[in-house]
């Protein structure tokens, strides 16, 4: 299978990569589509790096190469054996970030404990921290990390859930800190008679 390979600052090089064989929880994902986002601008441009070694230094991509791609839909072409959600032929979206609830870290950290789990202490994001990410023809992804898509929606249209859900959270905690700002509670979206406003 082919990879666009970031192998240093500005440069991309299209390699043949060997295509992954999905662990036991793992599914493999045949790329649908994927966005490119500020962050993989970033990398790219040299402006940011969040790739580093168990010592927490960065990683330079001429040291290792990062395939980028967080932003990304398709379809699973195999499952691991634990696999029991999903199954072959099924469309997805994926969740980038390996949180603790993904990597079954017990006790989970703190952001992941209070529902913050994208700021996971011990989080990894594919395409972003050295994780192989989806600028390539196959991801394999936890199973834990992968959301059925609705018949008919088109994986260009699915490839934006990501940005989307970013968008999403956002609004989400400007309410919260609002309602702890004004001495209330946060508005109920699920209300009848909420408009958005409140």
């Amino acid at each position: 299978m082919q990879g666009l390979v970031l192998e240093d600052v500005k440069k991309f090089v299209l390699h043949d990569v060997e295509k992954p064989v999905p662990k036991d929880n793992e599914v493999l994902v045949q790329v649908g589509a994927v966005g490119i986002c500020a962050t993989d601008l970033h990398i790219f441009h040299g402006l940011a790096n969040y790739h580093r070694d168990e010592l927490g230094r960065l990683t330079p991509l001429r040291v290792q190469p990062q395939t980028l791609g967080h932003e990304f839909c398709g379809r699973i072409d195999a499952v691991g054996s634990r696999v029991k959600k999903v199954k072959a032929g099924d469309p997805v979206v994926v969740d980038q970030v390996l949180n603790c609830h993904v990597q079954g870290r017990v006790p989970a950290c703190e952001y992941c404990a209070s529902g913050d789990s994208h700021q996971c202490e011990f989080g990894l994001e594919l395409g972003i921290t050295g994780l192989p990410g989806a600028f390539t023809d196959y991801v394999a992804v936890p199973e834990a990390s992968v959301v059925w898509l609705p018949a008919g929606l088109s994986f260009v249209r699915a490839a934006i859930i990501e940005p989307l859900g970013c968008v999403a959270h956002a609004c989400e905690r400007v309410d919260r800190a609002r309602a702890l700002h004004l001495g209330g509670k946060a508005p109920d979206p699920s209300r009848p008679d909420f408009d958005g406003d409140d």
